[in-house]
């Protein structure tokens, strides 16, 4: 059986992949960007190795193909989360709902962070996180030993 905190954790982790591959299409549509700007149509006064790279990649779509590949993996990442979500969801606190959904959902870079975003103190908010992760434990517990 899997803890309910590693879950959670697994979830931030994810969490953490979609906004580093969020980051990197952005990257993308700047080069497009820059790309675009650049004219490959003016005469060439000194080069050394050509410009066949370059504007290769952009006559080709490979930052397109790349663009929907991130797309994709934003999307499959995305879907993980949702047990996640359910798990948070099934809490009737909305204290403890707003503290793990701050940490563990919107990844935030540290609990002092997570806190602030929930209105809590860092303290207020460990003690918060520990009495929803008991109660999840219990749910837990109460439905493997249901379903049996």
């Amino acid at each position: 059986m899997t803890d309910v905190k590693e879950q959670l954790s697994r979830a931030r982790r994810t969490q953490i992949r979609i906004d580093q591959r969020i980051a990197e299409i952005k990257r993308l549509e700047e080069m497009r960007i820059y790309l675009s700007a650049t004219d490959y149509s003016s005469v060439v006064v000194k080069h050394s190795a050509g410009r066949g790279s370059v504007e290769q990649l952009a006559t080709d779509g490979k930052l397109d193909t790349l663009r929907r590949r991130l797309s994709a993996d934003v999307e499959r990442l995305a879907g993980e989360k949702l047990e996640a979500i359910s798990i948070i969801g099934s809490l009737e606190d909305k204290r403890m709902q707003d503290v793990l959904w701050e940490y563990y959902i919107h990844a935030a870079v540290n609990w002092d962070t997570a806190a602030r975003a929930a209105g809590y103190s860092r303290r207020q908010a460990l003690r918060i996180h520990g009495q929803a992760l008991q109660i999840l434990r219990e749910k837990m517990a109460l439905n493997v030993t249901g379903d049996t």
